[in-house]
């Protein structure tokens, strides 16, 4: 049970920071125009990481993580 958790927790942060890496290191050639949706992209994902920490703070007061 602990490795599926610490898995889904990690792939929840993977995933996010992947793509916000990828669309800043990308922002130079991205047209002008199409910068604010890739703006709401990038802040869709962080607020995905600011909901997967309840999750983290959660998973170590039940002992799934160290």
């Amino acid at each position: 049970m602990r490795n599926n958790f610490t898995s889904g927790v990690a792939h929840e942060f993977k995933t996010p920071l992947a793509l916000i890496k990828s669309y800043t290191e990308n922002w130079d050639y991205i047209e002008d125009e199409d910068k604010p949706l890739y703006s709401t992209k990038i802040n869709n994902e962080v607020d995905k990481l600011i909901l997967t920490r309840p999750a983290v703070e959660a998973g170590e007061r039940l002992g799934f993580l160290p």
